[in-house]
């Protein structure tokens, strides 16, 4: 039913499917898309009966996205479950037009639905009435000195009472009159020294993931933290996805499993067990999570693989509709599940991990293979330093050398790069041994330096680099002398700016000294690290 509410809101059609179905055909046309539509399950919030005056024994929440309230226990309209007051009158009076979202209804269940929450007293057949319970007209119609409504804004929610009273909850920030100390404190702008959560004990490795931290701890059981949006990429159980809010940190039910090693992208996330299993969760709609099937994935399954515990790399990408997985084994093996839509190997849909760069799908190439960006495009990194390019041919397809070719691939004329660190899906950032670095597509993040060419990256002085941080939205460098720099939205770098437009240049950073972005326990992934900031040491 949320999902139904959120498809109606954002498109602002109804939707094909009919609200008269049967409840069971009805919940599996919309499994899986209140992990989609439009920012996932972090927005859906139990509700403090107590606080809001609200019936005991009922349990509610409130979807923060459309402003509606459902109750846990609904009761059955033409076969329906219903759990909203806004579906209810869909169903009984065959309501097409979207409701109303700027002002939350509360439902009750049974007869108490004209109760729950009501501005004005009314009975039970939705006539005004007094204190006493006498009807009277609309003209006369009585205020209730207890009644209140409740207003979704954002991430925060408030009830006003009807005698002015405001109570609100939430996110700190100007909407609850947080003070300004307060705010500083909070302040996502600027470098914060960062623990780790108290509730992972002896943690043995952190991984940054898409959107997400990882946590293995002592007993190898995985903790995460961070945006469950896009699939239900965290694996998180029916109970967890209700009360997850993407600030806290949640211990991952896998049956006993222990795990290893965590790899993750935009939209799904790979786990690598201490036995040796891989196990998929999140977006499956390309077969990117190789399960031989494109459902939705509601906890993590096992992936089918002939290789156990071999796994040296698993990328996972995403562009637009196109999804692709590449598991790369230590015997420099690689293998793909998804679509490739662009031509770069061999255009088709591959629904289970199937060989590649073996000369049947892709050029015979891959014991040459030191990493790949797959996007839009693809780009490979041999062990010679040569940059292979194949697929979309907009962001990133100058200065190529046309007489050298590889398969449905063609070499670049700059070379000897030693390191491919993917940005977006416009953009990569090449590393050589010398310390010089070139920016590669035509992202805005880049500034001066975006190009379909590969461009040399100038710091003050001729500084070489020394290791190289990228997200989505920004890209960081230590220089050899212990200098930071960042390029890319000024809201993402650190500078305590909350504007979204872009440096042109490189900006200084005001932390010196710096040793390396990742501690030992931290490890790098070839694949981008859309995170709202990064570490040092």
């Amino acid at each position: 039913e949320v999902a139904y509410y959120r498809r109606w809101s954002e498109t602002g059609a109804m939707p094909d499917t009919s609200i008269k179905l049967d409840t069971e055909s009805f919940n599996k046309i919309y499994d899986g898309d209140i992990a989609y539509i439009p920012r996932g399950v972090e927005d859906i919030y139990y509700l403090d009966n107590e606080k809001l005056g609200l019936e005991e024994d009922k349990r509610y929440i409130i979807d923060l996205t459309t402003g509606i309230i459902y109750a846990l226990s609904g009761y059955t309209v033409e076969n329906v479950d219903v759990h909203s007051l806004p579906m209810y009158k869909a169903i009984a009076n065959g309501v097409t037009t979207a409701p109303k979202f700027a002002q939350a209804e509360v439902s009750g269940s049974g007869d108490n639905l004209a109760y729950a929450g009501q501005e004005y007293l009314k009975d039970k057949q939705g006539n005004y009435v007094d204190e006493e319970g006498n009807i009277v007209s609309e003209e006369n119609k009585v205020k209730n000195p207890n009644g209140f409504k409740i207003i979704a804004s954002g991430n925060n929610i408030f009830k006003l009472y009807n005698n002015g009273d405001l109570y609100g909850k939430g996110i700190k920030g100007a909407q609850l009159n947080t003070s300004s100390e307060e705010m500083e404190k909070i302040n996502p702008y600027v470098w914060k020294e960062w623990k780790i959560p108290a509730e992972v004990n002896g943690c043995k490795q952190i991984i940054i993931g898409t959107n997400g931290l990882f946590f293995i701890d002592e007993n190898n059981d995985l903790w995460v933290t961070g945006s469950n949006t896009l699939s239900n990429k965290l694996g998180l159980n029916s109970e967890q996805l209700i009360n997850y809010t993407s600030r806290e940190i949640v211990k991952v039910d896998l049956n006993g499993a222990k795990v290893q090693d965590v790899y993750c992208g935009p939209y799904s996330t790979f786990l690598i067990t201490t036995n040796g299993d891989i196990l998929a969760a999140g977006g499956n709609s390309n077969y990117e999570l190789g399960l031989n099937h494109n459902n939705a994935t509601t906890s993590f399954e096992k992936v089918p693989i002939d290789k156990k515990g071999e796994v040296e790399c698993i990328y996972c990408t995403q562009s637009g509709d196109s999804r692709v997985t590449i598991i790369q084994y230590k015997d420099k093996t690689f293998y793909l599940a998804g679509e490739d839509s662009n031509n770069i190997l061999k255009k088709g849909i591959y629904q289970k991990f199937t060989q590649i760069f073996n000369g049947e799908i892709g050029p015979d190439i891959d014991d040459k293979i030191v990493s790949i960006d797959w996007n839009a495009q693809c780009l490979v990194l041999e062990n010679d330093g040569t940059l292979l390019f194949a697929g979309y041919p907009s962001y990133m397809n100058g200065g190529l050398n046309e007489d050298v070719k590889v398969g449905n691939f063609t070499a670049y004329q700059e070379n000897g790069f030693s390191e491919l660190i993917p940005f977006s899906q416009a953009g990569v950032i090449l590393k050589k041994k010398d310390g010089t670095c070139y920016f590669l597509g035509t992202d805005k993040n880049f500034g001066k330096y975006a190009s379909t060419t590969p461009t040399l990256a100038n710091f003050t002085g001729g500084e070489k680099v020394k290791d190289v941080y990228v997200k989505s939205s920004a890209a960081f460098f230590i220089l050899e002398n212990g200098e930071c720099w960042g390029i890319g939205r000024k809201n993402s770098l650190g500078i305590n700016s909350q504007e979204s437009t872009f440096e042109n240049d490189f900006v200084k950073l005001s932390f010196e000294s710096v040793e390396k972005f990742y501690n030992e326990k931290i490890k790098r992934r070839s694949f981008p690290f859309w995170m709202c900031g990064c570490s040092y040491k």
